[in-house]
């Protein structure tokens, strides 16, 4: 399986927002600054996830972005097939050994790691966000 930069730029984002789920609206530059993402990419991929319906944009000085739903009703996998399609592994992925782990973390600093083996992964995938 494989995951585009524009994909973990997309989770990243999303994770923040997930955290910052009971504070409200945060703007781009904030969500920018804080992951390390390019600004004017990141305003590309909000407008795709706003478009799905998995964000929403707030108006004014107290504005940006905020999640429509509740973090624990949003899997890692929606997120995903949204923005790089359906999920299928290679075609080579018998080849993987079936002692990996499929995870997802994201540190107090923020930045995210990801390590994939078959075994793990659909399940890891279907886990809600959680604030």
């Amino acid at each position: 399986m494989k995951i585009s930069q524009k994909g973990l730029y997309a989770l990243q984002a999303m994770m923040m927002l997930a955290r910052h789920f009971q504070q409200g609206a945060i703007k781009i530059r904030e969500i920018a600054y804080e992951e390390g993402l390019p600004e004017k990419f990141l305003e590309l991929i909000l407008l795709e996830l706003k478009n799905a319906r998995l964000v929403e944009s707030v108006r004014g000085a107290k504005g940006g972005y905020r999640l429509r739903r509740d973090p624990s009703q949003i899997p890692l996998s929606e997120i995903i097939r949204l923005i790089d399609g359906p999920l299928a592994p290679f075609g080579d992925a018998d080849q993987l050994p079936s002692s990996s782990n499929a995870t997802f973390r994201s540190g107090p600093s923020t930045r995210c790691s990801w390590t994939f083996g078959m075994p793990q992964l659909a399940f890891s995938m279907a886990r809600p966000l959680r604030s």
